[in-house]
């Protein structure tokens, strides 16, 4: 993440001229906290992803997500293959509690897709896991649309 380097401002002492002042512009232009909107971008399309299975996805550096994003927005739907079957979201290589992050589905039958949006955790290198819990997820789809600097 972009830091800003503070100017050591002496009162009356500091020359208040243009190359400090670009050099507190530039720190300011490079400061990009906050929430990024970008493109739909696809990372999984149309795939099953096995009961028990877990598919790792690097989210950093495809679709306009910037190196050092800490999370991400997404959509998520598929299809289950058995009553109960949902998706577990999480930082890659995080023990598995769920319960501390997203999930979706529940599948109520398997003939509707189950949705779901929210913003999801990254790892320190850009990176989440999904697992599919109780069942298969048939006609699986991810997609970033925004993410948190």
């Amino acid at each position: 993440m972009p830091a800003y380097t503070p100017t050591t401002w002496t009162n009356g002492v500091t020359a208040l001229n243009a190359t400090n002042m670009n050099h507190i512009e530039t720190q300011l232009a490079a400061v990009q906290y906050g929430i990024n909107i970008i493109p739909p971008y696809m990372l999984a399309n149309n795939i099953t992803i096995n009961n028990g299975v877990i598919n790792t996805y690097t989210c950093t550096g495809v679709g306009g997500v910037s190196s050092g994003a800490t999370a991400v927005f997404m959509n998520l739907w598929f299809l289950g293959s058995a009553l109960g079957t949902y998706a577990g979201v999480t930082p890659h290589g995080t023990s598995e509690v769920t319960a501390n992050y997203p999930t979706v589905g529940t599948c109520q039958n398997t003939s509707y897709y189950n949705t779901g949006s929210f913003l999801a955790v990254l790892d320190s290198s850009g990176k989440i896991d999904v697992k599919a819990f109780g069942g298969n997820l048939t006609g699986f789809y991810l997609q970033m649309y925004a993410y948190v600097y």
